[in-house]
């Protein structure tokens, strides 16, 4: 099944307090949770304790038929669960997140943020380059194109 985006990725909830809730219950234990965010707009990728991958989004858009602004929120899940072997060789061994230093790239215009808890690693980024690659390879992973 494809949702609107073209990817095969299933639409769990458009409303804004279920798409909260279901991401704040899964951010304990997740492994990888990175979002990028500016004024109008925000999209984020969480991988589960159960490896399943999701996709959230919201944006800003106008509606014509009540000709005012409102929030869209979307949440999303892949069909296709990641391997944890291959994401955490991906962060550990090419880009040598334990090694290299990702300096903070955020500024007022676009916020970054890239939770990764692996299960011999933990830190917090905020860094568009890591963002950029960590999207990148998780859409290789499970076979989507985000």
């Amino acid at each position: 099944m494809y949702n609107d985006n073209g990817d095969r990725m299933i639409l769990i909830s458009s409303k804004e307090s279920e798409v909260g809730n279901t991401l704040n219950k899964k951010r304990d234990k997740a492994y990888l949770d990175i979002y990028k965010e500016t004024e109008f707009m925000g999209l984020g990728f969480l991988i589960d304790e159960e490896l399943d991958v999701y996709k959230y989004q919201w944006n800003i858009g106008f509606n014509k038929e009540t000709h005012s602004f409102g929030n869209n929120t979307y949440l999303f899940k892949s069909e296709n669960k990641i391997d944890y072997q291959k994401l955490e060789t991906y962060l550990i061994k090419n880009l040598k997140i334990v090694e290299e230093e990702y300096k903070d790239s955020s500024n007022e215009e676009e916020l970054y943020s890239e939770i990764i808890k692996l299960k011999t690693y933990v830190n917090e980024f905020s860094n568009k380059e890591l963002y950029d690659k960590i999207k990148e390879k998780i859409g290789k992973l499970i076979k989507e194109d985000l």
